[in-house]
């Protein structure tokens, strides 16, 4: 049942546009999963426009009408080990769980369409796992982005206020190296800086040339987290799918503070066997989308 309602987001365009693809059926299987990245066309944004979120489950809803309130996004854990004086981490052996995803919806027949769907347990007395993706439209109708959850079950209905209820959705594959979320790596290469917030970063081989991430480096726990808009950080998806799924590609960060107007590198240090470990998109109250990546690393330079 298609609503008319629309919930605007306002962010860049990313991308020229592409087809909206329809959710598989929610019994494919997670090997099957990794086949279906998307594939997306960008230009670096230069200007804004009005957006349309549509979110679609397969056979349950498909709406314009929802307020994504969690972030999209995965854990993974690293193994660490010592391998003589040296401490080593790998991917391998580790495993890789998506973070639960939750929207609100003040819409009646959103409501009791899950709600149904929820009530109806399989045989392991949980509800049967379904496909969702949240499509983005520009404001004449083409979708320019799509991200999709694999195998996705409701597991908390909660009443909010103002008539809005709140649903979680969680993973229902047991954690390990096949990422049940796919998002396409159609984030832009502009270079937003404010000296008080962000730093140039660079890893070999991922990111765009003028990467001004705000930095976050706490070095008791040897973790780096990087924050961006959807403007900024072309390469660093992919990067951070494959160590998702098992690939350990371990690169070397370096980090400069720049000067006030960013044209010189005051300051610089480098991180070396760096591996991400945990990815969130977040749908910001302003309406705007941002990535949050964090890794850790070996040791500094």
């Amino acid at each position: 049942m298609k609503l008319t309602i629309t919930f605007l987001l306002l962010f860049p365009i990313l991308c020229m546009a592409q087809n909206k693809s329809k959710i598989s059926d929610a019994k494919e299987d997670k090997s099957q999963r990794n086949s279906n990245t998307i594939s997306v066309n960008t230009n670096s944004p230069t200007s804004s426009d009005t957006n349309i979120v549509t979110l679609e489950i397969s056979g349950i809803l498909d709406s314009k009408d929802v307020i994504i309130t969690g972030p999209i996004g995965w854990e993974t854990n690293i193994n660490e080990f010592r391998q003589g004086a040296d401490r080593v981490m790998r991917v391998k052996g580790g495993t890789t769980m998506e973070l639960p995803f939750i929207f609100e919806t003040s819409n009646p027949d959103n409501i009791r369409a899950i709600q149904k769907w929820y009530a109806m347990k399989d045989t392991r007395q949980k509800p049967t796992p379904k496909n969702m993706v949240i499509s983005v439209a520009n404001s004449n109708g083409k979708i320019i982005t799509n991200y999709k959850l694999f195998s996705y079950i409701p597991t908390q209905i909660r009443t909010k206020n103002e008539g809005r209820t709140s649903f979680t959705f969680e993973s229902s594959k047991e954690p390990d190296l096949k990422l049940a979320v796919d998002i396409p790596d159609d984030f832009g290469s502009a270079s937003l800086y404010s000296s008080t917030k962000n730093k140039l970063v660079e890893i070999s081989g991922v990111t765009h040339s003028n990467f001004k991430p705000v930095v976050e480096i706490d070095y008791s726990e040897k973790i780096i987290t990087l924050e961006m808009s959807i403007r900024e950080g072309k390469g660093l998806t992919t990067f951070v799918k494959n160590s998702a799924n098992g690939i350990s590609d371990q690169r070397v960060m370096k980090i400069s503070q720049l000067s006030r107007n960013g044209a010189q590198v005051v300051s610089s240090e480098s991180f070396t066997e760096i591996l991400p470990f945990k990815y969130e998109l977040f749908f910001e109250s302003d309406l705007s989308i941002k990535a949050r990546t964090s890794f850790r690393y070996v040791d500094k330079k």
